[in-house]
């Protein structure tokens, strides 16, 4: 059985289940995904030294970390962190204010706390 992540925010944590339970894809599907996604919203963030840039440039470096090494019954978390990380449907639109990856944020870092990769998480 999966381990129970963490406490989410209210309005994450449906999500974060729907997308914990489709089915599994690929390592490489979803690096695409996480690299695709950055390709698409780092230009609509303006000033690249602004927090969501730099929000979303190291939820993006620690997903990739997290499929590069993840236990193989924890996958599924990484899988549903990175469907978040990647959604434009999420508890926060990403592009619309500077705090619109903090829900992504506390996301990846619940997932990163189950994994026991505290230094992944941001800050």
């Amino acid at each position: 059985m999966l381990d129970e992540i963490g406490p989410l925010p209210a309005e994450a944590e449906e999500i974060y289940q729907g997308f914990l339970s489709r089915p599994l894809a690929t390592e490489s599907m979803l690096k695409k995904m996480v690299e695709q996604y950055l390709k698409i919203v780092l230009p609509f963030l303006t000033d690249l030294d602004s927090h969501a840039s730099r929000t979303a440039r190291q939820i993006g470096s620690g997903l990739l970390s997290l499929l590069k090494d993840c236990p193989e019954d924890q996958f599924r978390h990484v899988q549903a962190a990175t469907l978040y990380f990647a959604s434009y449907e999420d508890a926060q639109p990403d592009i619309e204010s500077d705090d619109g990856f903090d829900d992504d944020a506390e996301v990846f870092n619940a997932v990163c706390v189950l994994l026991g990769r505290d230094d992944l998480k941001v800050p």
